[in-house]
């Protein structure tokens, strides 16, 4: 971790000094000496990381480390703010204000360097040793896997680094391919338990179920017996099949069905035109008569086997059934004979060499959201680009976005158990996660330890205590607290405002965790006025105030969620948050007038607007935003159609039709050898009112959007993409 917030103090210095140079001529020398003594030190913390929890001076050393990185972002950040102050004030101030600002910056770089100095100096009596540093790495997360390895899915081919697993299989693999003597029930030395009817525990099993909690590796033990090399010289043939809480059962035969036989177009065609009952039948002779292996991972209950069961066969065959579940008795009633396994949590040693073998460098963000809390994968991928924890990219082939390695980075955690999948879109990609209990306690009790996030409860019984003092009681002496989670339950949105001192908080996430909970605009202002220094300020659900017109002070802001705030008409200063990536706005109509600033926010990557901007809002420029990759409710009453031909990043598009004649402009972009929206893939159109009736050229639309994915109208799906549905 120190690793990282070194980074990121080097990137801040990095970019200021590109952004300000002529503003700083003359003290350039002291930022770049700062920076190569940063990038130096760098190469010793590798070395540092690992021997620190053998020696109580290098993690002390360690903790410095990352206070001097946080100071320099402080002083880095501080400056841009002096700086844009210094611009607005005019040409009258401007010359003193430079000179006063060059005389402070000089004398904290000054102080940096001594203290850089002085930590170096420590490195030789620690026995530290410099190792080498990847070229062109800038961060701990610079090192991106390959779009090979990093984009896979949780299919049993691809190989899991499992613990303490070996009796299990072995066990396993002999109750679906050996004959095993007469005796007592089978127990595995390693943890696990079976259970099995008493006489019977001499024939080969027709269904083994492993059962167990979430988490404790029922999917990986199974795996491990589906490539098992005993395994696959018993069956011809191998299904499996993720069923989990959403599944289909005419999907789930048809799945099967097509791994048993071999079938042509035209067959293919016949089969999906079968009655549902037809198709269970086929593949209930196809299990009859050949040999399979088939695997249903993670059945939640009872319902979902009796629907499936029609498609198996109840007698004992040359097929076998391997059933994961977290219910005892989906495993009895898939058969009576069934041979129970229920794994064991590993033992210290064991849960440590697994949790060494899997972990990965990744940020802590996620310990920042509540237990049990529903994360949307969209908000948690803008998050982590806002933060500055993914690095730029060039892409592979111009294609890849930060987002993208975001959300691969979200996928690897996923195979690896670190989070749980929720829900997946209809291709297959992460739309919601979870976080289980004990690795959202593990994620937050480091992320506390290492001072990179916390957590604050608001309720009425504090109240009467000052919301700053609370944050920086918090503060450890020796530490930054960067990141707030505060969490509202039963508040009514009062708190005291009294100390003047506060932390240099850079993120933070509110969560109201109950409809009436909400923030005072007091509370509100104050926390703007009093972080200046924020990146993130993400208050999604959290009601009981408006945008105060201060926040144009938050210049260094990248994202900006307040969707449940009451806009009424949205200040003008947004125009300033010239640093902005994702913006959150009303959700509920509040929104009375808007004014014309989007166009200024040049970075901008997400736009979610009100799905009304208002009746005293006059035109909208959106053109030239050529990063945006979402635009949700772009207003055709107030915005000219035609500023989309140049946004040509876009991913996805929501646009309002207010009328006939919008709806036709809309249409004219997609004239042949106008433009080409290369990387859209979700189009909506929502018009105005419902009794609008409009159409639409679908197949023109496609023909200018080749990734194009799915397109709807009126709310129903007018295109999907590897269909014929015009």
């Amino acid at each position: 971790m120190a690793e990282f917030i070194i980074s990121n103090a080097l990137e801040r210095l990095g970019d200021f000094l590109i952004e300000e140079v002529k503003f700083f001529q003359g003290v350039g020398q002291e930022f770049n000496h700062v920076k190569a003594q940063l990038q130096w030190m760098k190469a010793f913390l590798k070395d540092a990381y690992a021997k620190q929890d053998k020696d109580e001076r290098i993690r002390n050393w360690m903790a410095e480390i990352k206070i001097l990185a946080y100071d320099i972002e402080d002083i880095v950040e501080s400056l841009a703010l002096e700086v844009a102050s210094t611009k607005k004030a005019g040409a009258t101030f401007a010359i003193w204000n430079q000179v006063k600002t060059k005389y402070n910056l000089g004398s904290k770089l000054e102080d940096i360097n001594v203290r850089i100095s002085e930590l170096t100096k420590s490195l030789k009596t620690f026995g530290i040793r410099e190792l080498p540093i990847p070229e062109g790495s800038n961060s701990a997360i610079d090192r991106k896997p390959k779009r090979s390895s990093s984009l896979r899915k949780n299919y049993p081919h691809i190989p899991e680094n499992p613990v303490g697993v070996e009796e299990d299989v072995n066990l396993l693999v002999k109750k679906l391919v050996g004959k095993e003597r007469r005796g007592s029930v089978w127990r595995c030395c390693m943890g696990g338990s079976a259970e099995t009817s008493q006489g019977d525990n001499f024939k080969e099993h027709r269904v083994v179920s492993i059962c167990g909690m979430g988490g404790i590796g029922k999917t990986t033990l199974a795996k491990k017996i589906y490539n098992h090399a005993k395994v696959r010289q018993r069956f011809d043939h191998f299904v499996w099949l993720n069923i989990s809480q959403q599944w289909e059962k005419r999907s789930t035969w048809e799945q099967i069905l097509f791994k048993l036989i071999n079938v042509g177009k035209e067959q293919r065609e016949e089969i999906e035109k079968m009655r549902d009952d037809d198709i269970a039948e086929m593949v209930f002779k196809e299990l009859q008569k050949k040999k399979c292996l088939v695997v249903l991972d993670d059945i939640w209950d009872v319902h979902a086997w009796k629907i499936l069961s029609a498609g198996f066969p109840t007698e004992d065959t040359g097929s076998k059934i391997i059933l994961t579940t977290r219910k005892k008795e989906v495993a009895r009633h898939a058969d009576p004979r069934c041979y129970i396994h229920e794994p064991r949590c590993l033992n210290e040693a064991r849960s440590w060499e697994l949790f060494q073998r899997i972990a990965l460098p990744l940020p802590d963000d996620q310990g920042t959201f509540p237990e049990d809390f529903l994360i949307s994968v969209k908000k948690l991928t803008n998050l982590w680009v806002a933060e500055g924890m993914i690095p730029p990219v060039s892409g592979y082939e111009g294609e890849e976005t930060m987002e993208d390695v975001a959300y691969r980075y979200l996928d690897e955690m996923a195979e690896r158990y670190m989070v749980q999948i929720e829900k997946r879109s209809p291709t297959g990609r992460i739309k919601t996660c979870r976080m289980h209990d004990l690795m959202r306690d593990l994620c937050l009790s480091r992320a506390q330890e290492e001072d990179i996030c916390d957590v604050i409860n608001l309720n009425d019984k504090n109240k009467h205590n000052d919301f700053f003092q609370s944050i920086t009681t918090k503060v450890k002496p020796a530490g930054r607290i960067r990141r707030l989670s505060v969490n509202l339950r039963n508040f009514s949105g009062c708190i005291g405002l009294e100390t003047e001192q506060y932390p240099p908080i850079r993120s933070i996430l509110g969560f109201s965790l109950q409809e009436h909970s909400g923030i005072s605009q007091e509370l509100m202002d104050s926390m703007v006025n009093k972080f200046k220094l924020l990146r993130v300020l993400d208050l999604e659900n959290v009601k009981g105030f408006k945008i105060p017109d201060e926040i144009g002070k938050l210049v260094h802001l990248r994202l900006l969620n307040v969707a449940s705030a009451w806009i009424g008409e949205l200040p003008s200063s947004m125009g300033d948050l010239s640093c902005l990536l994702t913006l959150y706005l009303d959700r509920r109509y509040s929104t009375s007038r808007m004014p014309d600033v989007f166009w200024k926010m040049q970075r901008l990557r997400h736009l979610y607007l009100p799905p009304d901007c208002g009746d005293d809002t006059e035109k909208l420029l959106f053109a030239n935003l050529s990063n945006l990759q979402t635009l949700f409710n772009f207003p055709s009453r107030h915005a000219d159609v035609k500023d989309l031909v140049t946004l040509t990043n876009l991913r996805k598009l929501v646009i309002v039709i207010e009328d006939e004649a919008s709806l036709g402009s809309f249409q004219e972009i997609f004239e042949p050898g106008t433009v080409t929206f290369n990387h859209l893939r979700s189009l909506i159109i929502k018009p105005k009112w419902r009794s609008f009736n409009t159409t639409l050229d679908v197949q023109k639309v496609a023909a200018c959007c080749p990734r194009l994915c799915k397109l709807k109208l009126h709310g129903k799906k007018v295109y999907e993409r590897g269909t014929n549905a015009f």
